[in-house]
């Protein structure tokens, strides 16, 4: 559902969020273990259990991926703008007009 190295990079949040609070991991450090994280909220388009309204936040998701300009440039003679429009619905206009995310949480 998303390029390697989104995945990758959630992967490699997963784990470090594991093992932050591991003081066999971490044997070396003088501070006390961290615990921190309650839970990770991931990302998910199908049959979410959790959604967020992101209607306010829109306009400012569009123009953080049409920063993206080469990468898009390079996928489509289509504008930049008009790309990063339809990626940004396709992750966020729901069929009632809302604009949300869905996710899915994992308790440590």
């Amino acid at each position: 559902m998303n390029s390697a190295d989104h995945r990758a990079l959630g992967q490699s949040v997963i784990d470090a969020v594991a093992d932050a609070a591991n003081e066999w991991i971490f044997p070396d450090l003088a501070e006390e273990r961290w615990t921190g994280v309650q839970y990770i909220a991931v990302g998910e388009m199908t049959d979410p259990p959790h959604e967020v309204d992101v209607s306010s936040t829109v306009e400012l998701a569009v123009a953080s991926l049409t920063e993206h300009r080469r990468y898009l440039e390079l996928l489509s003679d289509q504008p930049v703008e008009e790309q990063a429009r339809q990626v940004v619905d396709m992750g966020t206009l729901k069929d009632d007009g809302g604009r949300r995310v869905g996710f899915r949480l994992y308790w440590g």
